[in-house]
């Protein structure tokens, strides 16, 4: 039996939900009592999940990036059309994504803009550092946690399409999706310039 219970679905992707989940055995004071699951068909989508938890994995001394809670195969249950599921769980932003910031605010102030930036290139410093490239870094990917200051943390998520660096290799295939492309396509390697 499962320590904790599906509440409500977050999203979807294209390979399965992303759900908000609590723990049944903790205290709602407790760190990670609500946290999120991205939830697959362990026969036919659970390859990009299985990716994502090998790369976050590597990621877990990343303050900037999204934690990894653990991973579990369960029943399939109303969610998916399918026996077993592969759950990732990672931890909850509560504040939504930084899309969801920018749609809200409209217009974000130039000081609030530059920390955030700063907290995204730390967590990209550190993707390369553990010698992987995220490829698909986009506002909808960049999650916000709220702090008791009442600003936003933000950090990076969604490792599905992620690759290791290759080291040599300029003329790997651009990843992405159509309005933020790999970002070497429009301004040079950027692997290169993060390298340097």
């Amino acid at each position: 039996m499962e320590d904790w219970v599906l509440l409500k679905v977050l999203g979807e992707g294209s390979c399965g939900l992303v759900c908000l989940a609590k723990q049944i055995t903790k205290e709602e004071s407790d760190l990670h009592y609500y946290f999120a699951v991205k939830r697959a068909s362990l026969r036919y989508n659970s390859a990009s999940l299985l990716w994502e938890e090998h790369v976050l994995k590597h990621l877990t001394d990343c303050p900037e990036i999204v934690q990894y809670l653990g991973s579990e195969v369960t029943g399939g249950g109303d969610f998916l059309d399918d026996k077993e599921l592969y759950n990732l769980k990672l931890e909850y932003a509560a504040g939504g994504t930084l899309a969801d910031l920018i749609k809200q605010r409209n217009k974000l102030p130039e000081d609030e803009v530059k920390k955030y930036l700063q907290m995204i290139l730390k967590g990209l410093s550190c993707i390369h550092r553990k010698g992987f490239v995220h490829v698909d870094l986009k506002p909808d990917n960049i999650l916000a946690f709220p702090q008791s200051d009442g600003k936003m943390k933000l950090k990076i998520a969604d490792f599905g399409l992620a690759e290791r660096f290759k080291h040599g290799e300029d003329d790997q295939e651009d990843k992405g999706c159509e309005h933020y492309g790999a970002l070497r396509s429009e301004c040079g390697m950027i692997a290169k310039i993060m390298k340097n």
